[in-house]
């Protein structure tokens, strides 16, 4: 084929040709820049049914944005020619690089690492290579790494093999499911990247045929030679890469492409030691100190040198079995990583606990903006929530591992990790903690008339019976996150001040059952744990301390010595951190000190403004009427209330005291607040003066609890929520000419977030009757149907004070509404108006300035990944000796 224009192209070069087709430079002479044209042969492309196919996989090909992806811009169809037109890429391919010079293992790492980018980002489109290879992939001077063929390769290839109704691919690359004709997934990719990778390290490739029946057997029965057999000092875990690439079961790679930049980028090639990762969906990595060597065969004199080596390795591995009792055995520590699919989220007590033995991770994260509890099993590749577990915090686990509690809205409760309908324990409206024995009894901390204590229940319900536990009548102290001792006699638990915001002010206390002697152990720390080496475990604010301890005498026995730093202190300074009987750490990392949350104001064009910047624990911020303050909630020292900020001079004042206080709602003229308040013993609403020294107006009573919502704009009705037992959470509507309360909306599904609109003829809330949370509006008055106005999911709906746009949050995304009430209401399709995160997805929106109000989410270190020490006993007792037998191995 001989070419000199096609359509707005003008041929430039040729650049190769291949049983794929013809490649030529061109120019397009409209947009003024080189590409490169693909021409597909005609008889390839078969029937009419496999063109229209393969168009749309091009299509497919063509969305994919990413800058270690070749960008396809178009397929065109002219003179009977099919060819597509794509970027030109300077450079040359890796295999010619291959060809050229050996790869330093630092290059390696580097493209491999790339490469492995460019395809998450295409299999997270749904697009599988198929025929990944080094000729396929592209290194521009500078470095890039570009792939290239994608969605064509179904059509493409260089052996017989690859004829239409055949097997696809290049055989050397192809994966033993895609040699075998099976049908293939996005782990076929990642076969073939094991393939590329190897053939980096080596110069060859893994499995070798003098024909193409031979090849295919090599790849479906035989082992390739290991990495180190054919290259010196290749990093053990570049070798378990490619391993776990190369596994002939698919069940057996890794199962996600993104996996792979994370334990390839993990590789520390300037360190001597070694640590590891779990990766995005839970693969181990374990980073290694790599060398820069080039390939060669060892010497049969080093081969020998390295067998006598290993037998004196042995024969020393043997004498350290001897003389275990006098020296530990030292397993390797590793440090790695789990990412969440959404950000942690932290309560009263740690967001994270394992099983006893070490196989499950539950966590404390968020779906669609939502609390929930998630599973994660160190033997699967992904998290799963649990059902039934919204709003839930503060998870603890059986002693068998089978069974979840957890704490949320006002309830103990307990979910099976294998599913089902979670079961209510106990209605308890202070929750700091739990411990789960063997008889099936759950000891934790809460709180009655002000005063904390230790009580337990029985894991299939019943009656609360509080454990004697003597207090101290001149200083109020919290008595909160208890832990059962082995052997089920004594309870180890944390003793602090109920105003104290340091958590070195604490104090590690154990009570034992069968007397009731209560005795300290410790002076300064808090969240205490007992560890099977002999030691116990405590936060400060500087992280963990480590020290000795005789569970048989109850007492310490030795130095207090910091063991971990970089603890994150979550609300009320509770340490995120968990261990397992076998020695697995899992913790947030947190900076030392706290971290420093602040409240925005972000206009209707995004542009955003700081207004206050403290470390606090802040949430729900609400502009006055005037906007000269902010009321707002701060949570210390486990308790929640209600403090004002002063725009013009930064300054902040505490507003309530008595129980806990939160969700402040201002009212129209600015003189009061209304807020939600525990202070009688359940949740009420009350209404604060800002004027003078009076005391607060309780508004409503009853046992279920209740939150504000909104005020009419003329200050005569409240709008609030309700929680009732039979229909979930209402909205309600007070009447303060009368104060009494009649329903707004009451249903079987949960409404809330109800706001006046500002004529006061609207109100717009959140329903989840569709099945998931939307925005709906529906009028004040009358008996008007709801009409919906999201409408692929919303939360937190605002007027602007005009009425005639409402805004709400979908994600991280502001969506605003135009809305129309003459002569009906009706709502046009919502739009995005910018994207913002926020804490808890909350904003608020002022009437004065039309400003969005909200708790920067990036700036109060919201984080979505868990710290994980395997082996971490060993370190622990590296650091703080205590003389405990652990498996029968004296420390």
């Amino acid at each position: 084929m001989k070419l000199k224009k096609i359509g707005h192209y003008k041929i430039l070069d040729k650049l190769g040709e291949g049983g794929m087709g013809v490649v030529y430079k061109a120019q397009d002479t409209k947009l003024k820049r080189t590409v490169a044209l693909k021409f597909l042969p005609l008889d390839r492309l078969g029937t009419g049914e496999e063109k229209d196919r393969f168009v749309r996989e091009a299509q497919a090909a063509a969305a994919l944005n990413h800058p270690n992806i070749a960008t396809i811009y178009s397929i065109d169809e002219e003179e009977g020619h099919l060819y597509i037109s794509m970027e030109y890429i300077q450079g040359e391919s890796l295999k010619e690089k291959i060809a050229s010079a050996p790869l330093k293992l630092k290059k390696v790492v580097d493209i491999s690492a790339q490469t492995a980018l460019g395809l998450q980002a295409a299999h997270e489109q749904g697009v599988v290579h198929r025929d990944v290879k080094s000729s396929n992939i592209m290194v521009t001077p500078k470095g890039q790494v570009k792939i290239m063929d994608f969605g064509l390769a179904k059509f493409s290839g260089s052996t017989l093999l690859t004829k239409a109704g055949t097997t696809l691919g290049t055989i050397a690359y192809m994966s033993p499911e895609q040699a075998q004709g099976e049908e293939v997934d996005l782990r076929t990719d990642i076969w073939a990247f094991g393939v590329v990778l190897y053939e980096m390290v080596t110069g060859q490739i893994p499995f070798k045929g003098d024909y193409d029946q031979a090849l295919i057997y090599s790849i479906l029965n035989e082992e390739p030679e290991p990495l180190s057999a054919l290259r010196s000092r290749v990093p053990l875990e570049l070798e378990r890469i490619v391993e776990k690439c190369l596994a002939k079961d698919a069940a057996s790679r890794y199962q996600n492409a993104n996996e792979l930049p994370v334990d390839l980028k993990a590789i520390d090639i300037s360190s001597g030691g070694s640590t590891s990762k779990i990766t995005a969906t839970g693969g181990i990595s374990t980073m290694s100190t790599m060398s820069t060597a080039e390939p060669k065969k060892p010497s049969r004199f080093k081969r020998v040198l390295k067998w006598t080596f290993a037998a004196l390795v042995l024969l020393a591995a043997g004498f350290s079995v001897w003389r275990f009792w006098v020296s530990p055995l030292q397993a390797p520590v590793r440090r790695l990583i789990i990412n969440t699919d959404e950000n942690l989220v932290f309560w009263q007590n740690s967001a994270v606990t394992i099983s006893p033995d070490g196989k499950n991770i539950v966590y404390v994260s968020q779906q669609n903006g939502e609390p929930k509890l998630f599973l994660r099993s160190l033997e699967k590749f992904e998290s799963t929530p649990i059902q039934g577990t919204e709003n839930g915090n503060s998870p603890f686990f059986s002693p068998d591992g089978q069974w979840i509690g957890f704490y949320a809205d006002g309830k103990l409760k307990k979910a099976s990790i294998f599913g089902g309908v979670p079961t209510k324990l106990l209605d308890i409206d202070t929750f700091l903690g739990a411990s789960w024995t063997q008889e099936d009894t759950i000891y934790f901390s809460t709180r009655s008339n002000g005063n904390w204590f230790l009580a337990k229940l029985s894991a299939t319900g019943g009656t609360l019976q509080p454990v004697t536990l003597t207090q101290n009548p001149l200083e109020p102290m919290k008595v909160c996150w208890p832990q059962v001792l082995p052997g089920g006699e004594a309870i180890l638990f944390t003793s602090i001040a109920e105003a104290s915001s340091n958590p070195d002010e604490g104090q590690i206390e154990v009570l034992s059952l069968a007397t009731g002697e209560r005795r300290k152990v410790l002076e300064g720390g808090t969240y205490a744990r007992y560890s099977p080496t002999g030691h116990i475990v405590a936060a400060w604010s500087g992280g963990l301390l480590g020290v000795p301890f005789d569970l048989s005498k109850l007492e310490v026995t030795g130095p207090t010595i910091p063991v971990l730093e970089g603890i994150l202190l979550g609300s009320g300074y509770i340490p995120n951190y968990t261990f397992s009987e076998d020695g697995l750490l899992v913790f947030v990392q947190g900076a030392k000190g706290g971290v420093e949350r602040r409240i925005m104001a972000a206009n209707l064009q995004g542009g955003s403004q700081l207004l206050l910047a403290k470390k606090e624990e802040f949430s729900q911020p609400q502009f006055s009427p005037d906007e000269n303050q902010i009321a707002l909630t701060i949570e210390k020292n486990g308790n929640s209330n209600i403090w004002l900020s002063n725009l013009n001079d930064d300054g902040l004042r505490q507003l309530t005291f008595d129980g806990n206080n939160s969700h402040p709602v201002w009212t129209p003229d600015g003189k009061s607040l209304t807020y939600v308040s525990d202070r009688d013993g359940s949740r009420n609403l009350f209404r604060q003066s800002l004027e003078g020294a009076a005391q607060a107006e309780q508004l409503t009573t009853g046992d279920n609890p209740k939150w504000p919502a909104s005020w009419s704009p003329n200050g005569s009705v409240l709008a609030y929520h309700e929680e009732h037992p039979d229909s979930s959470l209402d909205i309600w509507l007070l009447k303060m000419n009368d104060r009494k309360s009649e329903p707004f909306l009451q249903t079987r599904f949960n409404e809330r977030q109800a706001i006046f609109s500002p004529n006061g003829l609207w109100i717009a809330f959140v329903s989840d009757q569709s099945g998931q949370n939307e925005v709906y509006v529906r009028a004040f008055a009358g008996k008007n149907e709801s009409t919906k106005v999201s409408s692929a999911g919303g939360k937190w709906p605002m007027w602007h004070p005009n009425g005639l746009q409402l805004y709400y949050r979908f994600g991280d995304k502001l969506m605003a509404v135009a809305i129309t009430t003459k002569p009906k209401f009706s709502a046009a399709t919502a739009r995005e108006l910018f994207a913002r995160r926020s804490r808890g997805g909350r904003m608020n929106i002022s009437h004065k300035s039309s400003r969005f109000l909200f708790v920067d989410a990036d700036l109060a270190q919201e984080v979505s990944h868990l710290n994980v020490v395997l082996n971490w006993f060993e370190e622990l007792n590296c650091k703080v000796p205590s003389g405990k037998r652990f498996f029968g191995i004296k420390f």
